[in-house]
């Protein structure tokens, strides 16, 4: 095998299915592929020129000063034990550079890998250490734990790749003295990243010029109970993490605040760049935070209820979000200014929020409903020279829209799938403007007009009301009101006024 991406791969989900017999006759690019079944006390050196190297079910293992390219796995350890791999000079162009599956009680140390899309890779694997590695420029995470506790990741730089240092589903790691800089490739950007994962330990590790410098999310509140001090920093500003404050003030030079379990917490008047998080926090507030934040992510509430988020000024750098809230309740978010971001406030799973007075601009979109997202209140708020002003999806119901404005919208004012029970009332688009109201079952786009695709029905004059409502499924309908005021029927008979349609041939 020689010339291809990825010249040889083995791979399987038991024991049963990684029991092969391949012996050194095998070659990828000249070298021989070392292969080693319930194998005990084994050395793979320089001396040897493996091309790549499987430890199935081994124990006592030791792969070192190896250079290893362009194959799925550079090293692959599947229930090996008490095994080391250190010091390979080059693992480079492999789908995973160094993998570990269900094995435990392993050091890797002293490595450089990269160019590939993982370099390091824990699966379901424990107590092994991860010390001194230079691990750079994957297109996926640099170091990367699924499913794996009690491993301690330590000294390693971890730079220039998509993600750092991700742990998904993974408790119990320490994390120290790493480096994670320099990750932008792809979407994510984080440097060190927590998903799903609870009771890690980090301490004194670097992120710095990351496009999401830390990150941390989960689908429960125990996904974000860590032990985080302020020995870890994000572009040389500590990361602030609490949890089970109550009754604090937040300091104003730190890089990331994180709140969990917590009641009574203050954010204000702080320069914060690298987003604010509260989980399952109550009470609390952030306020008069006037920053350029820096990350995928502004605001994030996940699980909170009865908390105040107000007269925020912000603009973003390549941000996804600017308001995000999940699985929050009772909320009250207003008097904020968002710019440059893509989704000003999205609200998932998330019901009984007040969001008012706040204005996004040059942005993708400007308030999004997902996901069962129900009986919110969405008033006053401006949508300035963005994609899309207002969206709801995925069965978000019984939401009530008043007095809201989408001018100047790229692509659409008002878009909703699969939602209903929603009242929209008094939004203005930008043609002349247009002030509707309306209610609707299902699907529906509507967009402002400027000109409209036929000119006046003969004999009739116009008040320069326009709306063009597309899209709308087979099953869905619309009741929709058009308002106007006196000045636009200074010269006309107010009595003879009628709403038309455009079709295909005219006015009807």
């Amino acid at each position: 095998m020689s010339g291809n991406l990825y010249n040889f791969d083995a791979d399987g989900m038991s024991y049963s299915e990684l029991d092969n017999d391949i012996d050194l006759s095998n070659l990828v690019d000249g070298k021989p592929i070392y292969y080693l079944v319930d194998a005990s006390d084994t050395v793979i050196d320089s001396t040897t020129n493996a091309g790549t190297v499987y430890c199935i079910h081994c124990d006592n293992a030791t792969v070192k000063d190896l250079t290893l390219e362009r194959n799925f796995y550079g090293i692959y350890f599947y229930n090996t034990n008490n095994s080391r791999v250190d010091n390979n000079n080059s693992i480079r162009y492999c789908g995973v550079g160094i993998a570990l599956a269900s094995s435990s009680n392993n050091s890797i140390t002293g490595n450089n890998a990269g160019n590939g899309s993982y370099s390091i890779c824990l699966w379901e694997s424990s107590n092994n250490t991860i010390t001194d590695n230079n691990v750079c420029s994957n297109l996926g995470a640099n170091i990367y734990l699924k499913d794996s506790g009690y491993n301690d990741i330590t000294s390693n730089n971890a730079s220039s790749g998509a993600m750092g240092i991700s742990l998904m589903g993974s408790d119990y790691n320490t994390i120290t003295n790493n480096i994670a800089s320099n990750n932008t490739i792809g979407g994510y950007g984080y440097g060190i990243s927590l998903e799903d994962s609870s009771h890690n330990n980090l301490t004194n590790n670097t992120m710095d010029e990351n496009r999401q410098n830390f990150y941390i999310g989960g689908s429960d509140i125990s996904h974000f109970i860590q032990d985080i001090d302020t020995s870890n920093t994000v572009d040389g500003r500590s990361i602030y993490y609490r949890v089970n404050q109550q009754n604090q003030q937040v300091p104003d030079d730190v890089g990331f605040i994180g709140i969990v379990s917590s009641r009574n917490i203050t954010v204000s008047d702080t320069t914060n760049y690298d987003g604010i998080l509260f989980s399952n926090v109550t009470n609390s507030r952030v306020e008069n935070v006037n920053a350029s934040i820096k990350g995928r992510y502004g605001v994030r509430l996940f699980f909170s209820s009865d908390n105040t988020l107000s007269n925020n000024t912000a603009s973003y750098d390549d941000i996804d979000y600017s308001f995000y809230l999940q699985d929050s309740i009772n909320n009250s978010i207003s008097n904020n200014s968002v710019s440059n971001s893509g989704t000003g406030f999205f609200l998932d799973t998330s019901s009984n929020n007040m969001v008012s007075n706040n204005s996004v601009s040059n942005s993708g979109t400007g308030f999004v409903l997902q996901t069962w997202s129900d009986s919110n209140t969405i008033m006053n708020n401006s949508v300035l020279n963005s994609g899309t002003g207002f969206v709801l999806n995925d069965r978000s119901h019984s939401n009530t829209i008043t007095n809201n404005t989408a001018s100047n919208s790229t692509y659409l004012d008002f878009y909703s799938r699969d939602s209903y029970s929603n009242k929209i009332t008094d939004l203005t688009i930008c043609s002349y403007p247009t002030t509707i109201s309306f209610i609707y079952d299902d699907g529906i786009k509507i967009k402002s007009v400027t000109i409209p695709e036929q000119e006046d029905p003969a004999g009739k004059v116009n008040i320069g009301k326009y709306v063009n409502v597309t899209d709308m499924t087979g099953d869905s309908w619309l009741l929709l009101n058009v308002s106007y005021n006196d000045a636009d029927v200074t010269h006309v008979e107010e009595a003879s006024l009628r709403l038309y349609r455009s079709t295909d041939t005219g006015w009807v």
